[in-house]
């Protein structure tokens, strides 16, 4: 599959995995060569060996921090070569990817495009994945470590450096990614702005972390439905501040929430030419 990649600047969006996923029921099996990021390839192969060889004992789940009633999901892992493969964005099903509504977005007319090139999905077996890559439901995590392979992390930093600054375009990187996830890949050398959530009230904020999830993917899903990803760092703070146009989620107990306030933090220069910046969602 060809990096749906642009020769002028565009924003990218960094998004974790999910632990939910959908088990696709049909579709082909793995097909390595047919993936996106073809240079990642053999470490991919390493590593699903290295998972498949756990095989589906305790000691497997184990290593992979399952919990006790996880014969299923290392059934999955066992059958990785042979299972059927579904479309990235219907094989994650968390809370980020629900709020995101990515397939909503890959098959619409208007956003599809946006969509592909804008979106990366970082995986502790595949690397980094495009929307459309066909992939099986499994379970491993960036923050394992394999035997024979080590730190999932570490044993990716190098050739997903190599690969996505290859795909880098000099754009605005709107990172959602969690610390395991980050850790694989830093891009010292790009633009890369962190989003983080805080909740404000009584002039109080504290941090949010399940509920920051589900603000992310929705910050995702509008962001792509504007239409023209912004191409510019002063383009991109239009955008984002923006979100407080949003429309409000409400709370298990029905209360409702609305981002209120977007800010930037000072950009800060790396030693490799990069730069970072921190973007807050302040919520009610």
């Amino acid at each position: 599959m060809p990096h749906f990649s642009s020769t002028v600047e565009v924003m990218q969006i960094w998004l974790p995995p999910s632990e939910g996923k959908r088990t696709p029921l049909s579709g082909p099996p793995l097909d390595w060569a047919a993936l996106s990021y073809p240079e990642l390839t053999a470490h991919r192969q390493r590593v699903a060996e290295a998972l498949m060889a756990l095989g589906t004992g305790e000691d497997a789940a184990d290593i992979l921090g399952l919990g006790a009633k996880s014969r299923a999901d290392l059934e999955l892992n066992a059958a990785l070569l042979t299972n059927p493969c579904a479309v990235s964005e219907e094989v994650f099903t968390g809370v980020l990817f629900n709020a995101a509504d990515l397939p909503a977005l890959a098959q619409d007319a208007d956003t599809a495009a946006a969509t592909r090139s804008a979106i990366r999905i970082f995986s502790g077996l595949f690397g980094v994945l495009q929307v459309g890559d066909l992939i099986p439901d499994h379970r491993l995590s960036m923050g394992v470590k394999l035997p024979g392979i080590g730190g999932l992390a570490a044993s990716w930093r190098a050739h997903l450096d190599a690969a996505l600054q290859g795909d880098y375009d000099g754009g605005v990187i709107l990172d959602m990614r969690s610390g395991p996830y980050r850790n694989a890949c830093p891009a010292p050398w790009a633009t890369i702005w962190q989003v983080g959530v805080v909740r404000e009230a009584g002039g109080k904020r504290s941090v949010v972390s399940h509920e920051a999830k589900q603000w992310r993917g929705l910050l995702t899903g509008f962001l792509v439905r504007m239409g023209s990803l912004p191409a510019d760092e002063a383009g991109a703070e239009t955008a984002l501040s923006a979100a407080t146009s949003m429309a409000p989620v409400r709370d298990a107990k029905g209360v409702e929430h609305r981002v209120t306030a977007v800010e930037f933090s000072e950009p800060a220069v790396t030693k490799k030419g990069g730069v970072t910046r921190t973007v807050t969602l302040v919520t009610n």
